[in-house]
C-alpha cells in the first residue's frame, strides 16, 4: 500500500520543480522530501527525477504518474474538510440516544 503523503510530496516536487521549494510548500525539511522521493523511487522502480541545473526534471514515468495522481491530494483534503463541516442539525439522519 502506498502512503498518500508520498503522493503529496511527489505532486509538490512536480509542480515546484525543486525539492527545496516543495519542502517549503509542504512545511517540511528538504531531507524529509528527499527521503519521501527515495521511498517513492523504490516503490515505482524508477528514478522519477533527474537533477537539472538548480532543480529537477521529471522522467517519462514521473510525467505519466503525475497525470494519474495530481488531483489526489486535493481530493483527500476536500474529503477531510467535508467531514469537518458536519453539523448534526443539517444531517439527513436522525440520531436517538437512549440512556438507562
Amino acid at each position: 500500500m502506498l502512503d498518500l503523503n508520498l503522493i503529496r510530496v511527489f505532486v509538490a516536487v512536480m509542480e515546484e520543480g525543486t525539492l527545496t521549494a516543495a519542502a517549503e510548500r509542504l512545511n517540511l525539511t528538504q531531507p524529509s522530501i528527499t527521503h519521501a522521493v527515495n521511498r517513492l523511487r523504490r516503490a515505482t522502480g524508477d528514478e522519477l527525477f533527474a537533477r537539472s541545473g538548480r532543480g529537477v526534471r521529471p522522467t517519462r514515468a514521473a510525467e505519466q504518474l503525475y497525470a494519474e495522481v495530481a488531483a489526489l491530494p486535493a481530493l483527500a483534503d476536500a474529503a477531510v474538510a467535508g467531514l469537518a463541516d458536519f453539523t448534526p442539525t443539517r444531517a439527513a439522519t436522525t440520531f436517538r440516544i437512549a440512556l438507562t
